[in-house]
């Protein structure tokens, strides 16, 4: 069940296995050497994740 937004929220906490984390934290450093920026957060690390699955995703389905 998910929870009700309240309209005025900025962040929710999430928690996560010490794996995934670990899997994270490894993806941010290969994100972190990537763009030669090592101000990276989680948080831009998870968008770009998400970012490479949509395009995957649609490139999978043109070529379908």
């Amino acid at each position: 069940m998910v929870k009700q937004r309240k309209e005025d929220m900025d962040y929710r906490n999430v928690r996560l296995s010490i794996d995934t984390y670990n899997k994270l934290d490894k993806y941010l450093l290969e994100l972190m050497q990537k763009r030669g920026d090592r101000r990276i957060s989680l948080d831009e690390a998870i968008n770009s994740l998400i970012e490479y699955h949509y395009s995957v995703a649609a490139t999978t389905k043109k070529n379908e």
